[in-house]
């Protein structure tokens, strides 16, 4: 696997963290991926020229005689650290700098420098104990250790065996093919002058790397038996601990060219990502979130179906609104003054006008809505209710935005429908107040004043105004009004008169009934109208909670999907 593979790998695994993760991991979790996953693109991004290596073993084992004695001088001494016991020494060329901006205040100052050409570009670093007994110690060791390239472990007789050593090793994400082992103080396992003074020292070699293999996973690992001790004080006349020594030195003081020191940290970057990864997918359990799902029979919740007036008791909610925009239109009709009073008097007798008491068409509006609004946010409480606590039973549960639970999408359903049935009203009321209330006073006055013409024509007698139109005179005019006054006066015109207010008593109901029944059909057009908008709005919150919760059963699916893809990326 190469470097692109990785960078490729890396951002999925970001993409996932960022979008997908949610309710498969806790939000400790993610952070915690997403800040390993930054410094990995990090590595691929700027992977470096210098190899960093570091020394890292418990209490007493000799790492800083071993850096001595491979250093030939005395750089980092036990006596001196002592201020400095969670902090690395750190051993490098005078020309190279010491990188390791992210933990500089782990290092201390000033460093150790030499001038060997030959691993100019190999940074040594002498970690504190990671067993010590303060626990600052064991925080920077494994605050720095991701920022190594190879790891030079080194343990005593007496401490090769600790379960701490094995531990730590299992932790570390470097590859194994950079891993050194070190059994310092092996002279201590040499008996001079017996048949085979190396008997005990093979055995202890023997045994670690019995315990490397089954507690570590690591075979076959780089071991080497040494004395950093005798070494560095020229008493070692040992020559197998002396070779051993100088094939160490040699192995790790090597010159290796750009090409070497790229493929060590690509290496620990795909062993890096590989328990990435494995650690998502740990925390994630994708196997068993599926099972879940399948258990439980996740589905996006159905479609919510707009039910009719009747069943939503909406038949009554639908006759007070148009008794209430009745009332509302009836006020602001511009019929005039008698049919006005007609319409009065014709509303006072009808049954819906009880329905409405003192209350605006808008009150009446909200009124029929809030009962509507209240069965459908009980079944969108529900439904989602449900699939919460499925979700809760198996993924980290994520609350849904304020604006997407159903009492939100619910009040705004209605706010829109209450905006909509307002602009219908408003339309209404100025088209019947505007121009068109011009020609309705006019029909109407028309229609009353008919019967007067019909009234003068048979008190004036007929055969003299028909004289008159045939000649046309003021005498004959002043003889037709003379005959119109007498007979208004007399027995005829009383009755004529009597004759004409019981028409224009008939023509005044007429145009008030017809006035009514035309707005009477408007209002219940509005209304019925109104709260048909208002089901379609609440249809669109029911969809509206569908989509949020498909969104989030989606989102799991997928999550699961894009760890299945990572896991498979490493074979696993």
């Amino acid at each position: 696997m190469n470097r692109s593979s990785v960078a490729h790998i890396l951002e999925n695994l970001r993409d996932f963290l960022e979008s997908e993760s949610a309710f498969l991991l806790t939000d400790e979790d993610r952070h915690a991926f997403l800040l390993r996953t930054q410094r990995a693109l990090e590595k691929v991004a700027a992977p470096g020229e210098s190899l960093y290596v570091g020394i890292l073993g418990g209490t007493g084992v000799g790492k800083s005689t071993l850096i001595n004695a491979l250093a030939g001088r005395a750089i980092s001494d036990p006596s001196d650290r002592r201020p400095f016991t969670d902090r690395a020494v750190v051993y490098r060329h005078k020309d190279t700098a010491r990188g390791l901006d992210n933990v500089s205040h782990l290092m201390r100052d000033p460093d150790a420098l030499h001038e060997i050409e030959a691993i100019k570009d190999l940074v040594l670093l002498d970690l504190p104990d990671f067993d010590s007994v303060e626990l600052s110690n064991r925080r920077s060791v494994i605050e720095i250790m991701p920022m190594l390239d190879a790891v030079v472990w080194v343990a005593s007789p007496e401490k090769y065996a600790d379960a701490p050593l094995y531990e730590m090793v299992g932790q570390t994400a470097v590859h194994r093919e950079n891993f050194t082992f070190v059994l310092n103080k092996a002279d201590q396992l040499v008996e001079p002058g017996a048949p085979d003074p190396h008997w005990r020292l093979k055995d202890a070699l023997g045994d670690f790397l019995f315990r490397l293999k089954h507690e570590a996973g690591i075979e076959p690992p780089r071991l080497f038996g040494l004395s950093a001790g005798l070494e560095i004080s020229g008493l070692d006349e040992n020559p197998v601990l002396r070779e051993d020594f100088e094939r160490f030195r040699e192995f790790l003081m090597a010159r290796r060219d750009a090409k070497e020191v790229a493929s060590v940290k690509t290496a620990n970057l795909v062993e890096e990502t590989r328990r990435l990864v494995a650690n998502v997918v740990e925390r994630v359990r994708p196997d068993e979130r599926s099972r879940i799902l399948d258990a439980a029979g996740l589905q996006p919740p159905a479609g919510m179906q707009s039910a009719p007036p009747e069943t939503l008791g909406g038949a009554l909610e639908e006759r007070r609104l148009a008794a209430a925009l009745l009332k509302v239109f009836r006020s602001a009709d511009p019929s005039i003054a008698p049919v006005a009073i007609a319409m009065r008097l014709i509303a006072l007798g009808r049954t819906d006008a009880q329905l409405v008491a003192s209350q605006s068409a808008d009150e009446i509006f909200r009124a029929a809505a809030e009962p509507m609004a209240r069965e459908r946010r009980g079944e969108l409480e529900a439904v989602t209710a449900r699939i919460d606590a499925e979700l809760m039973m198996g993924f980290h549960h994520v609350s849904a935005p304020p604006e997407s639970r159903p009492e939100a999408l619910v009040n705004r359903a209605v706010k829109e429908a209450a905006a909509a049935f307002g602009l219908r009203v408003e339309q209404r009321l100025a088209f019947r107040t505007g121009r068109f209330s011009r020609l309705t006073r006019a029909w109407q006055k028309l229609v009353l004043l008919s019967p007067v013409p019909v009234m003068i024509l048979k008190l004036a007698h007929p055969m003299a105004v028909g004289a008159w139109m045939d000649h046309p005179t003021v005498t004959g005019f002043l003889r037709i009004t003379v005959n119109l006054l007498t007979s208004l006066f007399g027995t005829e015109g009383l009755a004529a008169l009597a004759g004409l207010c019981l028409c224009e008593v008939i023509l005044t109901s007429f145009l008030a009934a017809r006035r009514i029944k035309k707005i009477e059909r408007e209002s219940h057009s509005i209304a019925k109208e109104s709260l048909r908008g208002l089901e379609s709005s609440l249809d669109r919150a029911a969809r509206a909670a569908e989509t949020e919760r498909n969104r989030d059963i989606e989102r799991i699916q997928t999550g699961i999907e894009r760890v299945n893809a990572l896991r498979g990326a490493f074979g696993a």
